[in-house]
């Protein structure tokens, strides 16, 4: 394989990797909202109305799908 190709599949292969990543993140932002949204309403939690209460449940349920999922990760390893 020629330096040319290597190079060319490196850069390739960095930017699907990066690609996929961003696919995965706005995954887990998407359900991290759902997980917000029944986690403030199961408990209660009011932050108020409109698009910035959205955003913190979100926010929340985002937090709360990472941390699960990292300990998910190092229960698997």
């Amino acid at each position: 394989m020629e330096l040319e190709s290597f190079l060319i599949i490196l850069a390739l292969g960095a930017v699907v990797g990066w690609l996929a990543g961003l696919i995965v993140n706005i995954v887990v932002g998407i359900a991290g909202a759902f997980v917000g949204n029944f986690v403030f309403r199961y408990l209660d939690i009011s932050v108020g109305s409109g698009m910035v209460s959205a955003l913190v449940s979100a926010l929340a349920g985002a937090l709360i799908l990472v941390v699960i999922i990292s300990l998910l990760r190092k229960l698997a390893n």
